[in-house]
């Protein structure tokens, strides 16, 4: 009978620490369930973050195509511009020593007058007044956390795409 009563304590014994146990596997089952919600939620969050970097990261890439494809034509131009010069230059000077040879009622006989009047340098027009530069592209936002490896037009490529 006093082994019976012992066994009956252990068996209640260990009943309750199975409870105590049972109770405590359900604390932490539901303190891990609310950290996994956590989680989620983070990665979601994140998600949204990289899905606005790449974005932006987009947008500064083709603007950065945009510029440099805008100061590659402005440095052609402009070389183009440095190359015509002296030929101009060149040409006026010729010019000017020919008519310095060659007196103007010379140039002009044989030409009716309605002609010269052709001859006579016009006034500018609208059509031959040069046209202000495009505005420049707005501004990428900033971006945040987040550096790009697309490496930025020379300062004095973009001087000189503002100077011309």
């Amino acid at each position: 009978a006093e082994t019976k009563n012992v066994a009956l304590e252990k068996v209640e014994e260990l009943e309750e620490h199975v409870s105590h146990l049972t109770e405590k596997l359900l604390d932490l089952e539901n303190e891990n369930m609310m950290r996994v919600a956590e989680l989620e939620k983070q990665l979601l969050q994140r998600e949204k973050e990289l899905e606005s970097i790449k974005e932006t990261y987009e947008n500064t890439s083709n603007q950065v195509h945009t510029l440099r494809r805008l100061i590659k034509e402005k440095e052609e131009a402009f070389q183009r511009r440095c190359h015509l010069e002296p030929s101009a230059r060149g040409l006026e000077s010729m010019g000017g020593e020919a008519l310095a040879r060659v007196g103007p009622t010379e140039l002009t006989e044989g030409i009716p007058p309605s002609d010269l009047d052709l001859l006579a340098p016009a006034p500018p027009t609208e059509e031959t007044l040069p046209l202000p530069p495009p505005p420049a592209p707005p501004l990428p936002p900033p971006l945040l956390h987040y550096q790009t490896s697309v490496p930025l037009p020379h300062l004095s490529l973009v001087l000189l795409l503002l100077w011309c």
